[in-house]
């Protein structure tokens, strides 16, 4: 597990930090890992000038995932992966997918990271078919209010900006700090931001026990039926996997209601 080596693997002291795509390869050859792949578009996004700090090299390279919206995990194939993101959208969260599936005869196959190819755009499917039960929805909080401290190229100095979920009234959600000494940029920051609120205001938890597929991974997006008219999508957060002679296991997920 790579992911547990670069937690025990600290990152040198003063060592330039350009930009995040360099930096996160660095970080990775430093603890002798070769078998990666990052995405490209990190190039576009600036570090500190400088590690000013002592850390491990796995909370930073959580940092630069978080910076970049991208998604920090180990594949099955022992690949270390920092992969785009990809936010949930409104107008396919609910029933909209009714439509797509006459249009496509039905047709919504599994997939995953692992390029298995489907015709429905990329989607999983927990349907009546293959469920044992109706899914067990319960509602989690939205992120009300984020604070992110924004850092000086080069130095320890920052300033707290602060961002208010415009998806929310009241004040009744989460609310906490992001500090990541190598974020330098406002524009960075309001894109965390915007993220964390999007991704959070998909808050309903979708429990599901089915037949399972293994092919399906944590962060690829289902559709989930929670009745014989209606299907959801939602991200994958845990999966659990049983075999007693045949394969079965719970599936959690979160998305709209």
């Amino acid at each position: 597990d790579f992911l547990m080596i670069l937690s025990n693997v600290v990152y040198p002291k003063d060592t330039v930090i350009t930009d995040l795509y360099h930096t996160a390869e660095a970080i990775l050859l430093n603890a002798n890992i070769t078998n990666y792949s990052i995405d490209t578009s990190l190039l576009d996004i600036p570090g500190n000038g400088k590690a000013t700090w002592t850390t491990d090299s796995r909370a930073l390279l959580q940092n630069i995932a978080i910076m970049s919206g991208t998604t920090l995990y180990q594949d099955r194939n022992g690949q270390v992966r920092l992969e785009k993101f990809q936010s949930l959208q409104a107008a396919t969260t609910a029933t909209a997918y009714t439509t797509n599936q006459v249009a496509l005869g039905g047709a919504f196959s599994a997939v995953s990271k692992y390029n298995v190819q489907s015709t429905d755009g990329g989607m999983g499917s927990l349907n009546f078919d293959n469920i044992f039960e109706v899914p067990e929805i319960t509602l989690d909080q939205s992120i009300y209010q984020i604070v992110i401290n924004v850092y000086q190229v080069g130095t320890d100095e920052y300033t707290a900006y602060t961002y208010t979920n415009p998806g929310m009234t009241g004040i009744s959600g989460d609310s906490f700090t992001i500090d990541i000494p190598i974020l330098t940029s406002t524009t960075v920051a309001q894109e965390i931001a915007n993220r964390m609120f999007s991704e959070t205001n998909y808050n309903a938890v979708y429990n599901v026990g089915w037949r399972q597929n293994p092919v399906l991974l944590a962060s690829d997006v289902i559709i989930i039926s929670d009745s014989k008219t209606t299907v959801k999508q939602s991200r994958i957060t845990k999966q659990e996997f049983h075999y007693e002679g045949y394969l079965s296991g719970s599936t959690e997920s979160r998305g709209g209601i």
